[in-house]
Parts: C-alpha cells; sequence; structure tokens
C-alpha cells in the first residue's frame, strides 16, 4: 500500500504531462497491472534481501519469525511454532536450514514483549523494501519515457499545447485526468444507452394473448392518407408464443394477421390470429402440444410420458420425417379474390372479410397448391400480373432437395408447373427474370452429431441439425421459365450465405442477382430477431452477384455495408433492369457492432445497367426508441418514373410506458422526409416477417 502511494505521488509530480498521464492511467487495467506486479515484485524483493543483510549482521544464528500462530486458554497464551533459520554464507551461496520445535521460552514469554522485538526486528526490513517499490517503480516509468519518447515527443507537445500548460505540468494532470474521468464515464454511458437499445429492440418480440384480436376504423394520428391510395395491406408474424409460463422461440408462435384496409383518405383496421389445426388444438388445451422447428422443448413425454428420446428416435428419425406443427405465421397474400396465410410449408385460405379459415384451408387451385412464404409478382408487357410461387422441400434421410416452382395469373389460373431434383441443399428465396428461376444453394449441410445425439436427447431443436458447410460454396442454380433447357449450374466466388434475395434481371448474355448477404449460416436469423449487442447483432451487406451466361462466371459487387434486411422493389420492377429499392437497415454502430435494423432506407444505383456497382443511400430513422419494419412499395396510379408511389411499413415502439405499433406511409420518392400519414394501431402488434399489398380494399363498405 505505502510503495502504490510513493508511486502515485512521483508519477503526478515528475511524469504529469497529459501524454504520460493516458500512458499510466490508474484506472486502467492495462496499465496498472503491469506497474503493480513491478512494485509487489521489487518489494518482495527488496525486503527479503534486506531482512537477510540485516539479521545476518547481528548473529549469524538470530532468529527470524517468520509466522506465530497463538492459542488462548484462560490466561494463558502459548506460542506453537518457531522456525530457526541458519545461514551459511558460501561465496554467493546461500543455503538455508529450517526445523520446527516448540520452544519452552516462547512458553512464558510475555505476548507484548514478544510483538515488539518482532516489530523492532522487521520494521527496518520493512522500510526498506518500501524505498525500493519506490525506486523500482520510477525506474520502470522512466524507462517507459525513454522508450515511448521519440514516437510520442510530438503528440506530447501537440496535446501541451492545446491545453496551454507547458509550464504547468502537476495542473496539466489533474485535467487530464478529469478529462479521462469524463470520457471513460460518458463512454460507459454510450455503452449502456447502446444495449438498452437492443433492449428496447427486443420488446418489439413480446408475445400477445389470443385475446387481443379486434377490428374498427382508426384515427390517423399524424398527417394524411392520400386519397389516390387505395388497397390493402396484409401483415403477418408470429404472435402468441407464450402459454402456462412456458415459451416458444418466436418463429414457432402462432400466426397473426394485420389487415390495413385504406380508400378516400380512411383506414380500417382487422387482427386475427390464423386459426391453424395446431392454433385450435392449443387454444383447447391451454397449453404447446405440438412439435415445433425452432425450439428444442418437446411437449409430447408431459402429454404422452416416457422419455424425449422414445418420441424423437422412433417417431421422428425411423418413422420419419417428424411433422412439426404448421403455424400460418410467414406471410400473407391477396390474390385473384382469396386471402391466404402462408407458413412453411402450406397456404391457409382465410375469408377475407373476417378473416377465419376458410373450411380446411384448402379451398382452390393457390390453396391447395403447397408454397412457401416468397413469392414474386411479375408485371408482364400487356400489362397482365403473373405471380410465381415455389415450393423448396427437402428430405434428408434421402438426401434429396425437390423444387416446385408454379405461376398464376391475376384470375388464379395455373399458367405453368416445373420441378426439379438435385442433392439436399437449403434455399430460403427466389429470384425471377424474364427467361430464369434462380436458386441461391447456401452451403449446407446435416449436422451429425446434433442430429443423432443432442436431438435425441432433447438438446438441440430441429432446426439446430442444419448446419453450414464450409467446405462448398454457394451455388446458382438457374432453370429455364420456358420450355425443357438444361439447368446452368455457377459458383459463387465467395462464400457467404443469402435468406433474402432483392431483384435480378437478365438480357440474355449475363443475369445479375441483387441480395443481402451474411457471413454465416443461422436459420434461426438470431442476428434478427433475438440480437444481444455483443454477440448477436446485424451483420449483412447489400451484393450484387453478376454471372455471365456464356462464359459460365460470376463476379460479386459489394454494393454497400451497412447492415440490410427485408428488401422490396415495385410490382413493375420485379425481373426487369431497376435502379430503386426499399429495405431495413442498421441506424447505429459502436466500434464493431452495429444496432439493430431501425432505418427505413432507399437504395439508389447510379443507373441501371448490369455492370453498376455503386449506389446512394436515404434513409428515414424513426426514433431512439421505433425501429421500421419490412416495407413494402406501392406505385401511385398511373406513375411512369419508378419510384413514383408510396412505402408502407409497421414501426414498433418500444418507448417505455408507450409500448405500440404504428403504421407509416411515406413518399416513394422523399424517404428521408419522413411519413406523410402515421396511424397508432389499437394494440401492440409484435415484429411481424413479411406482408404485401393489394389493390382490392378489403373493409367494409362505409365508415
Amino acid at each position: 500500500f505505502f510503495g502504490w502511494t510513493v508511486f502515485i505521488m512521483s508519477r503526478q509530480q515528475l511524469l504529469s504531462t497529459p501524454h504520460m498521464y493516458d500512458c499510466r492511467d490508474v484506472s486502467s487495467s492495462k496499465g496498472s497491472i503491469p506497474m503493480m506486479l513491478v512494485a509487489v515484485t521489487c518489494g518482495v524483493a527488496a525486503f527479503v534481501a534486506s531482512s537477510l543483510w540485516l539479521s545476518g549482521t547481528n548473529d549469524t544464528k538470530s532468529s527470524f519469525l517468520v509466522a506465530t500462530t497463538t492459542t488462548s486458554t484462560g490466561v494463558q497464551t502459548r506460542s506453537l511454532v518457531h522456525r530457526h533459520a541458519r545461514q551459511t554464507v558460501l561465496g554467493s551461496h546461500v543455503e538455508a536450514r529450517a526445523e520446527q520445535v516448540e520452544s519452552p521460552a516462547s512458553t512464558h514469554a510475555p505476548r507484548s514483549s514478544l510483538r515488539l522485538t518482532q516489530i523492532e526486528k522487521g520494521i527496518p526490513s520493512f522500510v526498506a523494501g518500501i524505498y525500493a517499490v519506490a525506486i523500482g517503480t520510477l525506474a520502470y516509468a522512466l524507462t517507459s519515457v525513454f522508450r515511448n519518447k521519440a514516437s510520442t515527443g510530438a503528440e506530447t507537445a501537440q496535446m501541451l499545447h492545446a491545453i496551454n500548460v507547458h509550464d504547468q505540468w502537476p495542473m496539466a494532470t489533474v485535467a487530464a485526468k478529469s478529462e479521462v474521468e469524463g470520457a471513460a464515464k460518458s463512454e460507459a454511458a454510450d455503452a449502456e444507452a447502446f444495449l438498452k437499445m437492443f433492449s428496447t429492440y427486443r420488446s418489439g418480440y413480446d408475445s400477445v394473448n389470443s385475446d387481443v384480436q379486434t377490428e374498427g376504423w382508426l384515427e390517423v394520428t399524424q398527417g394524411q392518407i392520400p386519397k389516390e391510395l387505395t388497397g390493402t395491406l396484409l401483415r403477418n408474424g408470429p404472435a402468441l408464443y407464450e402459454r402456462q409460463g412456458k415459451r416458444r422461440e418466436y418463429l414457432d408462435g402462432d400466426g397473426m394477421i394485420s389487415q390495413m384496409a385504406m380508400k378516400d383518405g380512411k383506414i380500417f383496421f382487422r387482427s386475427k390470429f390464423v386459426g391453424t389445426d395446431s392454433f385450435k388444438r392449443e387454444e383447447e388445451a391451454g397449453k404447446f402440444v405440438d412439435l415445433s422447428i425452432f425450439t428444442a422443448e418437446d411437449p409430447r413425454p408431459e402429454l404422452y410420458g416416457g422419455p424425449v428420446w422414445l418420441y424423437r428416435l422412433r417417431d421422428d428419425i425411423f418413422n420419419g420425417p417428424p411433422s412439426p406443427k404448421s403455424n400460418g405465421a410467414y406471410n400473407a397474400l391477396h390474390w385473384a379474390g382469396k386471402t391466404v396465410a402462408i407458413d412453411w410449408g402450406r397456404p391457409w385460405a382465410l375469408k377475407s372479410d373476417t378473416l377465419e379459415v376458410d373450411g380446411s384451408g384448402s379451398v382452390d387451385a393457390i390453396s391447395n397448391t403447397k408454397f412457401t412464404a416468397h413469392f414474386r409478382i411479375m408485371e408482364e408487357p400487356n400489362g397482365n400480373k403473373t405471380i410465381v410461387f415455389f415450393n423448396p422441400h427437402t428430405d434428408w434421410a434421402e438426401y434429396k432437395s425437390t423444387i416446385s416452382f408454379y405461376e398464376f395469373d391475376s384470375k388464379g389460373v395455373q399458367l405453368s408447373s416445373k420441378q426439379v431434383e438435385f442433392e439436399a441443399t437449403y434455399f430460403h428465396d427466389l429470384i425471377v427474370t424474364e427467361n430464369y428461376y434462380v436458386l441461391f444453394d447456401c452451403p449446407v449441410k446435416m449436422d451429425m452429431k446434433k442430429t443423432f445425439l443432442g436431438y435425441p436427447m432433447g438438446q438441440v431443436s430441429l432446426s439446430d441439425t442444419i448446419s453450414e458447410d464450409p467446405a462448398k460454396l454457394p451455388l446458382f442454380r438457374l432453370y429455364p421459365r420456358r420450355g425443357d433447357g438444361e439447368p446452368i449450374l455457377i459458383n459463387s466466388p465467395d462464400f457467404c450465405y443469402a435468406f433474402h434475395h432483392i431483384n435480378g434481371f437478365d438480357d440474355g448474355k449475363r443475369l445479375v442477382f441483387d441480395t443481402c448477404t451474411w457471413d454465416r449460416f443461422e436459420l434461426y436469423f438470431t442476428d434478427i430477431v433475438k440480437p444481444d449487442g455483443k454477440v448477436y447483432y446485424p451483420k449483412t451487406k447489400q451484393s450484387r452477384f453478376i454471372i455471365d451466361l456464356e462464359k459460365k462466371t460470376c463476379e460479386r459487387k459489394i454494393i454497400h455495408e451497412t447492415p440490410c434486411e427485408y428488401p422490396t422493389v415495385g410490382p413493375k420492377s420485379t425481373g426487369k433492369f431497376y435502379k430503386y429499392s426499399y429495405m431495413c437497415t442498421s441506424a447505429h454502430k459502436r466500434g464493431e457492432v452495429n444496432g439493430p435494423l431501425q432505418n427505413l432506407t432507399k437504395v439508389s444505383f447510379d443507373d441501371a445497367s448490369v455492370d453498376c456497382g455503386s449506389c446512394t443511400m436515404e434513409s428515414w430513422y424513426p426514433g431512439d426508441n421505433k425501429f421500421a419494419q419490412e416495407p413494402i412499395f406501392h406505385p401511385r396510379p398511373g406513375a411512369t418514373a419508378e419510384d413514383d408511389g408510396w412505402v408502407l411499413a409497421l414501426v414498433h415502439d418500444g418507448t417505455p410506458g408507450n409500448k405500440g405499433t404504428e403504421l407509416v406511409i411515406l413518399d416513394g420518392q422523399k424517404i428521408s422526409e419522413g411519413p406523410i400519414a402515421t396511424v397508432r394501431l389499437p394494440h401492440y402488434v409484435p415484429i411481424g416477417v413479411h406482408g404485401s399489398f393489394t389493390d382490392e380494399f378489403l373493409g367494409p363498405a362505409t365508415a
């Protein structure tokens, strides 16, 4: 303690430049730990050396007390152990022997006298140790000064000049110390606020109860809804994932449709849980009863008894594949007069005026067709619209993927279908151009350890049994939309993943594939739906892949590195040369950590050519506690400019005490100016997954 105090005093008086305070900041573990080690080492060495020297000058047989243990019984006090040390000096070698004996003298010696003797002998040694600590510390610090003098002299002079304390070093140290302490407090406050932002964002993934379902006309909170904006925005996402105190992972939650119908500047809102068979069973039971994809906990042992491995080995692996719940939670679409909710395996037909499940959920050509949550709406040269669905099915037991493509016209008539097969892999989305269906083959594999050990023991979920395969590169699979031409298979030049694609087009010779790329694979999207600001946070970037159809080569360009997801383009741009897209992006960054998705951003390519690799970005920041969700672009009636229309999105408001959800409408050409209309929804809606817009007004006839 005394040695460290001497060091602090000497540092302040002799080394008191602002630069040296930076280097010797005692509040910094990196600076203080080495110095403490030096100080302690010097002190111990000096203490031992001086003690041996002092004791040796008096009597080579003198006793040096190392430790004394005492016990008290009544009025008697007895010293139990003495250690006798005998030193013999042989040149530079010191030999010491010690033995333990009971000391009769100490049995009768007064306790105060014994301690006084110890203190008298210890004072010279202790004082010598203190001075040794100070000298050793100063030597260490001065060595650092001379070692750093050449590289830091100019910086020190600049800092001294900046604060004008050339002749007042001690005061400069005080000022610099205050400045550093203030900076440290500010740094800590910034770090706390940054992590709190993630907590606020995650509040958008809180579950709701089934009794929140409602409908009614809403008031416009800010601005005005354009009167020429007629149609209905449909949003879908998991909303109920807590029952009886148990929680499922967000993506396993039951889907809830939010329907916002707009006409003549007015808006009608309706929310309804998708009445899947699983939802009905669990509502009746009041608890989870079905196996899910992303949650490791299995409800079957509690329901039927027996160990979890029995169900997972017998039913899921040997008699598989397993049948997880269909939650109807990943998208919503109104096409050819029919509304459907879509999950990973099938669509559910809904009654447009109530959002109740229509019959069994499979009542027409579209709801009888299996497809996933991603589709592309194409506007043909004659003005007609075509929708392209795809259904990726992978059988890992057979190690085979089967992909089906379907095209329907605006009346719900199937125009074409195509089915292809290849070795097992994973797809999430597709790109459709004038001539091709394009798939991005993510390099994944079955994790054998998790599949046959972790999963049967209930330690991991179904989704955890699939992992990235660093031994492979992503593969583009191009299948002709028309005819029976051979597919084109071309590897990506880089290892990456892509889940949500932006757009693509081809000119017959080259094909462009724009997407949001990830550096690693994770089926659950933890970076997006469960970020913590430490390990999990958005790390995506916008990439353009240019595929030469003749040379069978692929080039990648990084368009921007701002973390982005949930991209969209207008229906008139899908599959064609385009310039504009809209997406969610991170608004903040601290060090290497990106903030959660928050901004609504418009990305504008410098031109619509194949080779364009540069862009400008324009963003709207919704507020410190608000987070924008997937945008949907709807063109203005009669518009000729690609970006002439409106961008509609839900925004999670995580403001403490005022949590809720807002609908915002922005001008597609003036994103940074913010909403032209804002509507507060009647209840909180968890952050959703995907949605769509239809020209049809699905609300009641009159307000």
